[in-house]
């Protein structure tokens, strides 16, 4: 089993969840296909190997059901391993962003925004509840 440390790209982290599945590419591409969710092997295998290659938030949800891993922990590398539908809930809103770099930048922020203390979140949040 490879250690947390190693796990550094979303890359690693999908094949890891896939390897834990027990599931080939070939395996997880019917099971996506099987659940809405359609992605070429080739595809796949970017996501997988090429580091600036990053899936969109509805394929990371949907590999996350498959796998049993939190799309948030396959996006960020932090928090639990285990999928919470509160984060696939998140996720999903974000993916309504209206531009590849809007996206980023929102779940950039929410990586962010996990690493604070909890005091820190707190402010935060007061600071945008003042702005609305």
């Amino acid at each position: 089993m490879k250690e947390q440390a190693e796990l550094d790209t979303i890359g690693e982290r999908l094949r890891y969840a896939r390897e834990q599945a027990d599931l080939s590419q070939a395996e997880l591409r019917h099971r996506l296909a099987n659940s809405g969710v359609e992605v070429s092997r080739a595809r796949l295998w970017n996501y997988e190997n090429r580091p600036q290659t990053i899936p969109k938030p509805q394929l990371l949800i949907a590999i996350g059901k498959v796998t049993g891993f939190s799309p948030g922990w396959l996006y960020c590398g932090t928090g639990l391993q285990i999928s919470n539908d509160a984060l696939d809930q998140l996720l999903l809103e974000l993916s309504q962003a209206k531009s590849q770099d809007d996206l980023a930048l929102d779940l950039d922020l929410l990586a962010q925004i996990r690493r604070l203390p909890p005091k820190f979140k707190r402010a935060l949040k007061q600071f945008i509840d003042a702005m609305e």
